[in-house]
C-alpha cells in the first residue's frame, strides 16, 4: 500500500472509533449522584434484652390502701393495719329532782384492725381489738372468710351477726354518735359462729343473703363467781372469780337469717349520702331465733325468743333516709315493738350534713322515746369528721325528759 493511502486509513479508523467507544459506555441515570464514599452496610438487628430475673417469692411491698398494707410479691398474702379513734365530750342531765348536769371527756372507741388475705385473695381475715377504757384489749372481730364460688362465701369466727341494718353500719360510718334505742331492743351485736353468705356487707346489686348459727352469746366478756361453803359451818364462804370470757358453757344455738335487695351503686351499710347521685335503695328482713332454754317450762312451753327486723335505706341527691321496725316475742311475754326513723341531708356536698332521728321502744309498761338532731363536718368522708348531736329521751308514765349533748372528733388511719 502506498504511504498516502496508509495514512488516510489510519486517520479514518481513529475518527470512526471515538463515537463507537462513547456509545459503548452506559449513560448514568438522571439524578444519580456519583460519589467516592464506601457503600453503607445495613445495621445488624438489635440484640434481644435478657429476660427479667425471677421474682423473689419472699419479697414484700409496703403500700397505703385505706390503711398501711404489707403484701407479698405474688399477692398471695396481705396484711393491712388500721387504727380508728373517737374522742368525745358529753353532757347529760337526768330529769329527776335536784339533778345536776354531768359532763365528761371519754374515748368511747379505740380500735386496732389487722385484716387482709392469705394463700390468695379468696381467703380473707380480720382481727380487731377494742382498747378504749376497758383495762384490757377486747376482741371485737376475729374471723376467716373464704370465697367458695362467685356467689357463696363461708365464714367462721366472731363478727356482727347479720341482723338489723343499723347494727351492721360501722360505729365509724354513722350520722349520729350512737345508734338508736331500737337497736338496743333488736339485741344483735357480735357473736361466735359460722355462716354462709354472698358478701352481703358490700351491698351486692340485687339479692343479698346470709344464714348463720351462733353461740347466742356476746362480744362483751363476763366473769363468773363461784362460792362454796367453808370446811366448818362457822367458816365463811370461799368464792372464786374466773377469767373474763364470752364463750358460754353450752351454746344456744342461735339461728340468724338475713335476706335483702339492693339497687345498683348502693352503699347500704354507710349512713349519709356522701356519694350523691340519683335514687338508690336497699331493703332487708332479718330473723333471729334464740332458744334461751330448749327445755320446757312448768306450763310445757319452750323457752324461745323470736326477733324480726325489717329495715330500709334510701339515698338520692345528698338525702339519706333510713329506718327499721323491730318485733320481739320473748318466751310467753307479749309482743314488743320498737322502731326508728332517721334522715340526713348534705347541706354542703361532701362537707356538711344535718340529720334528725326519732325512735321508740317499750320499757316495761311504759315507753322510751328519743328525739335527736345533729350535724357532721367531713374533712375526709367518714375517716376524718367532727360530729355533734343533742336531744331528749322521754319516758312515758314517769313523764321524764333526759337531756343529752354530745360531740366528738373521729379519725381513721
Amino acid at each position: 500500500m502506498k504511504p498516502n493511502r496508509l495514512v488516510f486509513a489510519t486517520l479514518a479508523t481513529s475518527f470512526l472509533g471515538v463515537p463507537a467507544l462513547a456509545l459503548a459506555q452506559a449513560a448514568p441515570d438522571d439524578g444519580a449522584v456519583v460519589t467516592d464514599d464506601p457503600p453503607v452496610m445495613p445495621e445488624p438487628p438489635p440484640e434481644e434484652a435478657p429476660p427479667p430475673p425471677p421474682a423473689d417469692p419472699h419479697a414484700a411491698e409496703l403500700k397505703y390502701d385505706g390503711g398501711f398494707a404489707l403484701a407479698s410479691a405474688d399477692d398471695k398474702f396481705e396484711l393491712k393495719l388500721g387504727l380508728r379513734t373517737q374522742l368525745r365530750f358529753e353532757a347529760v342531765r337526768a330529769d329527776v329532782d335536784e339533778a345536776e348536769l354531768n359532763a365528761r371527756f371519754s374515748l368511747p372507741r379505740i380500735r386496732l384492725q389487722l385484716e387482709g388475705h392469705a394463700y390468695g385473695p379468696k381467703t380473707t381475715y380480720k382481727l380487731e381489738f377494742e382498747m378504749a377504757n376497758k383495762g384490757f384489749a377486747l376482741i371485737k372481730d376475729a374471723f376467716v372468710d373464704h370465697k367458695l364460688t362467685d356467689k357463696v362465701h363461708a365464714r367462721i369466727g366472731q363478727w356482727k351477726k347479720p341482723f338489723n341494718r343499723q347494727e351492721l353500719v360501722s360505729d365509724f360510718g354513722s350520722e349520729f354518735l350512737e345508734r338508736s334505742l331500737a337497736n338496743e331492743l333488736a339485741g344483735a351485736g357480735r357473736d361466735l359462729g359460722v355462716a354462709l353468705h354472698n358478701d352481703y356487707e358490700k351491698s351486692p346489686e340485687g339479692l343479698e343473703w346470709a344464714f348463720g348459727v351462733f353461740n347466742a352469746g356476746s362480744d362483751k366478756p363476763t366473769t363468773k363467781t363461784t362460792c362454796v361453803p367453808g370446811a366448818l359451818p362457822t367458816d365463811p364462804l370461799v368464792c372464786t372469780t374466773g377469767l373474763p370470757t364470752n364463750v358460754p358453757t353450752d351454746f344456744g344455738p342461735m339461728l340468724v337469717a338475713h335476706v335483702g335487695w339492693n339497687s345498683a351503686k348502693m352503699k347500704g351499710y354507710s349512713e349519709g349520702d356522701l356519694e350523691g347521685g340519683p335514687l338508690r335503695y336497699a331493703v332487708a328482713a332479718s330473723y333471729k331465733l334464740n332458744p334461751r332454754d330448749l327445755d320446757e317450762d312448768a306450763a310445757g312451753d319452750l323457752q324461745l325468743q323470736h326477733v324480726v327486723a325489717l329495715d330500709a335505706m334510701i339515698k338520692v341527691e345528698g338525702l339519706g333516709v333510713s329506718g327499721a321496725l323491730i318485733l320481739v316475742k320473748d318466751r310467753q311475754a307479749d309482743l314488743a315493738t320498737g322502731f326508728y326513723g332517721q334522715a340526713g341531708y348534705m347541706l354542703m356536698p361532701k362537707k356538711l350534713l344535718g340529720a334528725v332521728r326519732v325512735s321508740q321502744v317499750p320499757e316495761g309498761d311504759e315507753k322510751r322515746m328519743e328525739a335527736l338532731g345533729g350535724i357532721d363536718w367531713f374533712w375526709q368522708g367518714h375517716k376524718a369528721k367532727w360530729m355533734l348531736d343533742a336531744g331528749v329521751i322521754h319516758t312515758t308514765g314517769a313523764d321524764t325528759n333526759d337531756i343529752q349533748i354530745r360531740t366528738q372528733i373521729q379519725l381513721v388511719l
